[in-house]
């Protein structure tokens, strides 16, 4: 699991025992606060770099650190009259380019990348957060920059 989850195992005495850790970012963690898949940083803790962190401060090496990353996005909707987002579905990368031709917009820093949709009145209907060969890139290169291993 990533860094926010409560994590109830007792690595100290596991970590002999395992080859490998699979830190899932393939399932996004649904919150009632709009977010990316799988942000390079961040103040939340589900942040790659945080989980990282959070793994190797309990002194798991790095390259025992395997990232689960995929071609995939969440889709949200926006609701003007309450100013709020709702989760609605994880769709694969292929089923939002099939089916949303909207502008991309990336933010390098996280390796993030979102499409709005806008209606004919310029209100925000829907946000999605996607990963595709360019932030998936940004990953690959924090991952093998750290040392880290992915599949």
């Amino acid at each position: 699991p990533n860094a926010q989850a409560n994590v109830p195992f007792d690595f100290e005495n596991l970590d002999e025992f395992i080859d490998s850790y699979l830190l899932d970012f393939y399932n996004p963690i649904q919150t009632s606060i709009p977010s990316p898949i799988a942000s390079i940083k961040g103040k939340q803790l589900s942040s790659i770099e945080s989980t990282v962190s959070y793994y190797t401060n309990l002194n798991i090496a790095p390259e025992k650190l395997i990232l689960g990353l995929g071609y995939q996005g969440t889709r949200w909707s926006f609701s003007a009259s309450s100013n709020r987002f709702n989760f609605s579905q994880i769709l694969t990368y292929g089923e939002i380019r099939r089916n949303y031709q909207w502008p991309v917009m990336y933010d390098d820093e996280n390796g993030t990348a979102t499409m709005d949709s806008i209606n004919k009145k310029g209100v925000l209907v829907r946000r999605f957060f996607i990963e595709d060969q360019y932030t998936l890139e940004k990953k690959y290169d924090f991952i093998l920059q750290n040392g880290l291993s992915f599949y």
